[in-house]
């Protein structure tokens, strides 16, 4: 499984997220359409008919939360800065995102297991790939890529980059 996220211009806040399997390119089946707010720390998107927030909590950036309808689908707190690392807690388990400087790279891991991997497209690209995370719940999987796209973003903001 992966998921695209592909910015809809060059200087777009709104990115398309499609689908495909491992071994071919996503296709453009059912986009999702990511809508992240120019300045500040949230977006939302919609999926098969319902609307989904992210946005983040706090005064320190810190956590964020999924929500549906007003209600908390999905939390992750970052608990370590250097590396950066989030602890994403479900109703079912617990994920753990963490960055790999100096590169882009984060990988997703339940417990030791690694189940999904982020990594921009190329290594100056805007466009993101989440690649595995299959058994994840669709929203969930967004989430997870919005939370790399945000970090991304400040990350390019604080170099002077964009």
């Amino acid at each position: 499984m992966i998921l695209e996220a592909r910015p809809r211009h060059l200087f777009s806040t709104t990115y398309v997220i499609t689908t495909g399997d491992d071994d071919a390119a996503p296709t453009a089946a059912d986009p999702i359409v990511l809508d992240l707010s120019a300045f500040r720390s949230r977006g939302r998107f919609r999926l098969d008919g319902a609307e989904y927030r992210v946005a983040a909590i706090g005064a320190t950036l810190g956590a964020w939360v999924l929500e549906r309808d007003g209600r908390e689908l999905a939390r992750a707190d970052r608990d370590r800065l250097i590396p950066l690392r989030y602890q994403i807690r479900l109703p079912d388990r617990r994920l753990t995102l963490r960055t790999h400087p100096p590169t882009r790279r984060l990988t997703l891991r339940h417990g030791d297991r690694r189940v999904g991997a982020i990594r921009p497209r190329h290594l100056a690209s805007r466009v993101a790939l989440l690649e595995g995370a299959g058994e994840l719940a669709p929203p969930v999987r967004v989430f997870v890529l919005t939370l790399a796209l945000l970090k991304w973003r400040r990350r390019a903001r604080s170099s002077g980059g964009g």
